[in-house]
């Protein structure tokens, strides 16, 4: 089976996605272990034409210390010639010319930011289940303050310099990082974002917390003809409306799987301050355990009868 990964990186996003999100990748469970259990993997990062020599020197860089893969591992950099200030249309023709990539080779998509970290086995985790053609798969992630989440990223590799990075411990450093949305969508207060923010956390004990998540990011999906059509047509092509209007079509054709356990699959999107502001909630009182998002689309509906559970280890507590 192949799985393509898709990317887009220019400008700070390069040296985001090579610093960030590639070692997490390559991390011992995630693509290393697809390779070496017979999995075909592309990773196909594209960006501006301007900075595609740029992409690729870093590539180079950062995969220089990784285990050697073979020929079952390939990275592909795919330059797109537009006026870089039209970021629409830069990820409008990525997103679907990897679409109908994956539709001609018949392989699934694993979706992937320029500014993430993967827990270890997350990737390996939703591989092996996503093997089913046609299905779409929803995870769990949150969003952190980038400074705040970059230093504890930085003490754990301190103390624990060979070592992967667990998803336990990975959603023990969001929790301590979380960027305010999430920080104000605890429901056990009435004064809370959770309407207006899609998610309403629940703290359980120490190390478990539960969520009503109504906004699962499709991550790998099997794309065919009709969904390149809708994407297109309906979403107008533009990658941030995806996570809005495409699942409702998943989930009519049956298609729309969710893992509700960071367990399965957790990553972080990194925010710095600029991007905070975009995902910022009004506080709003009357809202003690509340479990109502403020767009009832099918989807949306469908994750409020799901509980998901973050499960959180300490993350500089030896690992186990």
């Amino acid at each position: 089976m192949k799985v393509r990964f898709f990317a887009m990186a220019w400008n700070w996003g390069i040296e985001a996605f090579c610093n960030s999100t590639l070692p997490s990748l390559m991390q011992p469970d995630n693509i290393p272990w697809l390779v070496s259990h017979g999995f075909d993997v592309s990773l196909n990062v594209y960006t501006l034409a301007k900075d595609a020599a740029e992409l690729r020197t870093a590539l180079n860089n950062a995969l220089q210390n990784a285990a050697p893969l073979g020929d079952a591992f390939a990275v592909n950099v795919g330059p797109i010639d537009l006026d870089p200030s039209d970021s629409a249309s830069l990820k409008r023709i990525a997103f679907l010319t990897e679409c109908r990539l994956a539709v001609e080779e018949g392989s699934p998509i694993h979706v992937t930011g320029a500014d993430c970290v993967y827990g270890n086995g997350s990737i390996r985790n939703i591989c092996v289940y996503g093997r089913k053609p046609g299905i779409a798969i929803a995870v769990l992630y949150a969003r952190v303050k980038q400074d705040p989440f970059l230093r504890l990223l930085s003490e754990y590799r301190r103390a624990f310099p060979r070592e992967p990075l667990p998803n336990a411990k990975l959603v023990d450093m969001a929790l301590r990082t979380p960027i305010d949305a999430i920080a104000h969508s605890y429901v056990d207060v009435d004064r809370n974002a959770s309407l207006r923010s899609g998610t309403a956390f629940r703290q359980i004990s120490d190390d478990i917390h539960a969520s009503v998540y109504h906004l699962p990011g499709p991550v790998m999906f099997w794309p065919n003809e009709s969904d390149i059509a809708f994407i297109d047509q309906s979403c107008g092509g533009v990658v941030e409306s995806i996570d809005h209007l495409w699942p409702a079509k998943l989930v009519a054709e049956r298609r729309w799987r969710i893992m509700a356990s960071t367990d399965l699959f957790f990553y972080v999107e990194l925010n710095d301050g600029s991007t905070e502001r975009l995902h910022s909630y009004p506080l709003e009182d009357g809202r003690l355990f509340n479990e109502d998002y403020e767009l009832g689309l099918p989807h949306t509906l469908l994750s409020q009868n799901v509980v998901a559970t973050f499960r959180r280890e300490p993350y500089l507590s030896r690992p186990s």
